[in-house]
């Protein structure tokens, strides 16, 4: 599918670990970050590192709840599995849901090709860092 970058007013229901959300633009979608990869619950030596990043995705999300902000879905393509790929932006200050799990370091820069390969020392760094 061609790159064609749509932004839609977005309601997050639900995250599913912590590069993909389930949210409303209209109809209801699971949305998976792009440029990002968290460790997957369906791993089991991940489970624990990726418990943590969905902690942190949760916790973003609920912050702009509390804070009134709206939320847009910045949407690139259409990827596999029949996700949505694209990020998370708060337009009053330009803050996107990838770049904060970033800088809290239980993500990591993906080009989508293929999963990162975690090592127990970045799992165990990152199960530190539960919220």
């Amino acid at each position: 599918m061609a790159e064609r970058r749509i932004e839609a007013p977005l309601v997050a229901h639900r995250v599913i670990d912590g590069d993909t959300l389930e949210a409303s633009l209209g109809v209801r979608l699971p949305v998976r970050l792009a440029g990002i990869d968290t460790p997957e619950l369906s791993v089991a030596a991940q489970k624990t590192a990726a418990t943590v990043a969905k902690a942190h995705a949760r916790r973003w999300l609920a912050e702009s709840d509390r804070r009134g902000l709206t939320m847009l879905a910045r949407v690139e393509e259409l990827g596999q599995y029949g996700r949505l790929v694209g990020d998370i932006i708060r337009p009053a200050t330009g803050e996107t849901l990838a770049a904060y799990l970033l800088a809290a370091g239980v993500a990591v820069p993906s080009d989508g090709t293929r999963r990162h390969q975690w090592t127990d020392e970045e799992l165990r760094r990152i199960e530190k860092l539960a919220p």
